[in-house]
């Protein structure tokens, strides 16, 4: 899920950067290890006074001021920061302290808000607020009345993922987790209107991918009109765009394999991984063009699995689009379900 609901937020404080001249700023430790805990809604702090930890929010320097959000249910995050004279930089964090940011950061943001998806119930993260070390409103004293430049004011906020089953029918209840879309099921009786509820969809994800195993030469997939959630974000489509996933099992050789995957639909994009699911594993990755899309891997033989994702278009339409045909190829006269070709060959 990388394209959140709106969350609802009214035009308060966070929304329009004042903290209010009422608001007297709260605690914030410029030490991580001393962050205080906070739940959801709107804090007011200041970075009056404090001294870089961390290397700053995000490692870019700076003083900055630590909280600790405790997560009571599965949730997403929201967090957005004002500043009273500067726009805040935002850094989420796991639950310990530590320095590389570059490999443990869960958000930075400077200006916007940033969600951080799917947290576990009962765990929590470190956010840092902090501001450009460059930033002349550090060289001045305090202010003799009013706010202090320096205060600002965090806005948290959480929304319920919910689980296979769960009731989806109001979007108050919050939204379903990775790999299932909110559907309403069959009735069992007549008359009756079932509730929707969060349903698995089959290849959402690589947990539930659909598997492949190709032979030498061309294999075509066609590609079923169903819904997808956007479970993935890749190097060249980025987020916002739902996908079916695909596990690929070559033939078993002593020779590495060239795999490419091409399809001649405009509105699909593809993107290839090896031995693995995560986005260092991406060997290639094509947005989608006016012609069509492809990508391709080099698979040494002791490789495991290669996950092959289809983009669908950004607008959350099915795969083989409204007028495609059925999972069986479509009927005569109709326009034939999208698709892509697997062509697999040894390399010397």
């Amino acid at each position: 899920m990388k394209v959140p609901p709106d969350d609802g937020a009214d035009d308060d404080g966070a929304a329009t950067g004042g903290t209010g001249a009422e608001q007297v700023p709260g605690a914030a430790s410029d030490r991580c290890s001393q962050a205080p805990n906070i739940a959801e809604g709107l804090h007011y702090a200041s970075l009056r006074g404090h001294l870089p930890d961390l290397g700053g929010a995000c490692g870019t320097g700076g003083p900055d001021a630590f909280v600790r959000v405790d997560i009571p249910f599965r949730a997403d995050l929201f967090v957005e920061g004002a500043g009273v004279g500067f726009a805040p930089r935002l850094g989420v964090l796991p639950a310990s302290c530590g320095q590389d940011w570059d490999d443990r950061a869960l958000a930075c943001t400077e200006g916007v808000g940033a969600w951080v998806l799917d947290l576990a119930a009962g765990t929590s993260v470190l956010v840092s607020v902090g501001i450009d070390p460059d930033d002349e409103l550090l060289q001045l004293p305090p202010p003799g009345e009013g706010d202090d430049p320096l205060d600002f004011v965090l806005n948290v906020s959480l929304r319920n993922v919910l689980g296979v089953g769960d009731s989806c029918e109001a979007r108050s209840h919050g939204r379903c987790g990775t790999g299932t879309i909110c559907a309403t099921p069959e009735p069992d009786h007549p008359g009756v209107s079932p509730t929707a509820v969060c349903t698995a969809v089959d290849a959402d994800t690589c947990a539930s991918a659909q598997v492949l195993s190709p032979t030498l030469g061309t294999t075509m997939v066609p590609l079923p009109a169903v819904e997808h959630t956007d479970a993935h974000a890749h190097s060249c489509t980025g987020a916002h765009r739902p996908e079916r996933v695909f596990a690929v099992d070559l033939p078993e050789s002593d020779s590495a394999h060239l795999l490419r995957v091409m399809t001649e639909s405009p509105d699909l994009g593809l993107a290839i991984r090896v031995d693995g699911c995560s986005l260092s594993d991406e060997q290639d990755c094509a947005a989608a063009g006016s012609t069509g899309s492809e990508v391709s891997a080099s698979v040494a033989a002791s490789a495991g699995t290669v996950f092959v994702f289809v983009e669908a278009p950004a607008d959350g339409s099915p795969l083989a689009g409204e007028d495609g045909g059925s999972d069986d190829g479509g009927t005569p006269g109709e326009e034939p379900p999208a698709s892509i070709t697997l062509v697999v060959s040894e390399m010397d």
